[in-house]
């Protein structure tokens, strides 16, 4: 398979750099006691969570200075909690300066609003080339 060189690529494999790294920064049984606590906030089974999204979530925190034995050994509600929830459902990791986006096409939210699909992501085929329906007030 040949890696496409376009800027679309070049920013996907951008964003998935700090998952990489952050894969092999912890030990086993911390990533896998702080999935287990990201399982029971979110709701959702710890074989659907990324592990590496869930090694870069924990890096992150770690790095704003979250402790990571109080946060792998609490299941509590506070505002670290918060922001677990939020990393998962949006895809986004709480970096400084700003955030970074990790992983819109997969984030939570889009598994959890079985109504809703991802912006950009067209799920028929050709569904972009017709017309949108007409409305009630006639203006599309």
């Amino acid at each position: 398979m040949e890696l496409n060189s376009t800027r679309r690529t070049a920013l996907k494999l951008g964003a998935l750099a700090p998952l990489a790294v952050a894969a092999d920064m912890f030990d086993s049984q911390a990533l896998e006691r702080f999935t287990s606590l990201c399982s029971k906030l979110t709701g959702f089974p710890e074989h659907l969570l990324d592990r590496q999204f869930s090694a870069a979530l924990l890096q992150a925190l770690v790095g704003q200075g979250t402790d990571m034995a109080a946060l792998t050994e609490s299941d509590d509600s506070g505002l670290v909690a918060v922001e677990i929830v939020s990393a998962w459902y949006t895809g986004t990791l709480p970096t400084t300066p700003q955030p970074t986006v990790a992983k819109f096409h997969d984030a939570l939210v889009w598994q959890a609003l079985d109504f809703a699909t991802v912006p950009t992501v067209c799920t028929r085929p050709g569904a972009w080339a017709e017309a949108p329906p007409e409305s009630e007030d006639g203006n599309g």
